[in-house]
């Protein structure tokens, strides 16, 4: 079974909170689950029209992106290019598979013994 995840991931400047504290901050913020890879999409989407409510569009590219299920690279959208923020964001929308840990462990294994035979051929040419 596969589930889509939306998140939005913000990374901007903070003042330290303590003496060794860094200025880099990460704030991740989840949207949703969701069952269909469409219903992802759209949902993601709206959260680009809040971004569009409080930053201008770049004005050299004029474009508002937005998530699309068909295309390639279409589950990722950044600010770079896009909005005038002064932080930026990663809003993706990441598969989520839901299977048996025996059944990752077999297929991991077996792709580990692959690998190894794939090694040794490849030093059996050299």
């Amino acid at each position: 079974m596969e589930k889509y995840l939306v998140t939005i991931e913000f990374r901007y400047s903070s003042p330290p909170t303590h003496e060794y504290s860094g200025t880099s901050r990460i704030k991740k913020v989840t949207i949703g689950v969701f069952d269909e890879i469409k219903i992802a999409c759209i949902e993601g989407n709206k959260q680009l029209e809040i971004f569009e409510k409080h930053f201008e569009l770049n004005p050299n590219r004029k474009i508002r992106d937005r998530l699309n299920p068909n295309s390639i690279g279409g589950l990722l959208i950044t600010d770079l290019g896009y909005l005038m923020t002064p932080f930026e964001f990663f809003l993706k929308v990441e598969t989520l598979h839901f299977v048996s840990i025996e059944d990752t462990i077999n297929n991991i294994v077996d792709c580990v013994k692959k690998y190894k035979a794939f090694k040794r051929e490849e030093m059996e040419e050299l």
